[in-house]
This record gives structure tokens, C-alpha cells and sequence, in this order.
């Protein structure tokens, strides 16, 4: 209300622009509204954003996500990769730009611009341990994922933790401790557990091979 207040008073500046289609990829994530609705504004509000500013690294992401739900991914991949070269030395914007690229299947890169945020930043958030556990475990490197999953929260609810910490470990073969890490998971979010599949696909641009390891 306050952003469209902002907005209805003039102020169209490019950060509040962005701002208010950040709010709209949101809600479209979270299903408050319509999400075709709130991509349709995110989109619009973006474009007009960067028409003000092109410079205006916010709104090169906020773009990115109405395009990639639309299946424009390569066009996502070029706002990543902008942001993160209009802001090299900026931990949350580098952070973000691997988690667009990575939710784009650049795994690789993704994973190299969140680990480049946080040698910047060491007290960043945890969850990007989340996007950093997963992007090995695609790999095959279940070791690494351990590492990166064992940084994430043991309880709480966050079922991440858990999930990833019992899919490394069953790579590496340790069953009995990935059942006990399972059961952790499934205390929390047992409809994840039961069908993984269903819940990592809306998430991550996986291939069959991908999914299946």
C-alpha cells in the first residue's frame, strides 16, 4: 500500500518501481493474488523501471523472474548476468544473480557468484548454503554438499536442512545416518519427503539424469 501510494503521488522512480514489482513476484510465489496478474505488473513495472534507469540492478533481477516463469530463460540468464556486473562487489545482488542463474539451470555459475557474495560477506544469510548444497549435490560432489547442507538449520521447520543433509549422506553411503536426517524432514514436511520430486521441480530447472541422482 505504501509503494502505491508512492507511485499514485508521482513517484516513479526506478528503485520504487522495482521495489513494487518485487512485491508482485512475490505474491505470485506465495499465491496472494493472480499470479498471471502480478507477473503481468512485476513485468511491466520492471521495464518501466529500467526504461528510467537502466542502470538500476534491482530491477535487471526483479525482470528476470516473470521472464523465467515464462520460459524465456536465456533473456533471464542476461539480466543475471548484467546484475552481477553492474554490482560486482555487492553480496545481496551477487547472491540473488546465482540464485536467478541457478534457478535457470546455470548451476556452475550460479554457485559461483553466490560463493564470490559471501567470501564478500561471510554473515550472509544461511539459506543460500540451501541453493549452494543443492547445486553440488546435482554434481554428484556429496561430500561438498554435506559441508554446505550441515550449515543450515537443524530444526525450525526448515525441512531444507534436513532433506539435503540425509540426500548427501546417502550418497556417500551413510544410510543410517540419512535415515535419521529423513525422519527430520519428514517431522517437518511430510508431503515433501513422500514426493521430493514434485516439490524440487517448480524450484529448480532440472533434467531428468539431475533429478534422478
Amino acid at each position: 500500500r505504501l509503494l502505491d501510494a508512492a507511485l499514485d503521488s508521482g513517484c516513479r522512480t526506478a528503485p520504487i518501481l522495482a521495489m513494487r514489482a518485487a512485491v508482485d513476484n512475490t505474491s505470485s510465489v506465495y499465491d496472494f493474488a493472480d499470479r498471471d496478474v502480478e507477473l503481468d505488473r512485476a513485468e511491466a513495472l520492471a521495464r518501466e523501471a529500467l526504461a528510467r534507469d537502466a542502470s538500476n540492478v534491482h530491477a535487471h533481477l526483479v525482470l528476470s523472474w516473470p521472464l523465467l516463469q515464462r520460459g524465456q530463460v536465456e533473456v533471464a540468464v542476461q539480466l543475471a548476468e548484467t546484475a552481477a556486473r553492474l554490482a560486482p562487489y555487492q553480496p545481496f545482488y551477487l547472491s540473488t544473480s546465482g540464485m536467478v542463474l541457478i534457478a535457470c539451470g546455470e548451476w556452475h555459475r550460479g554457485a559461483a557468484l553466490i560463493r564470490e557474495a559471501q567470501r564478500l560477506q561471510p554473515g550472509m544469510s544461511g539459506q543460500t548454503y540451501s541453493w549452494l548444497a543443492m547445486a553440488s549435490l546435482v554434481d554428484g560432489n556429496y561430500g561438498q554438499a554435506l559441508a554446505e547442507a550441515s550449515l543450515l538449520p537443524a530444526d525450525g521447520g526448515y525441512v531444507w536442512g534436513p532433506l539435503y543433509r540425509a540426500l548427501a549422506l546417502s550418497g556417500l553411503g551413510y544410510r543410517e545416518q540419512a535415515e535419521v536426517e529423513t525422519a527430520r524432514a519428514r517431522e517437518m514436511r511430510p508431503d515433501v519427503v513422500d514426493d521430493l520430486a514434485a516439490h524440487l521441480r517448480p524450484l529448480w530447472r532440472l533434467t531428468d539424469e539431475q533429478l534422478a541422482r
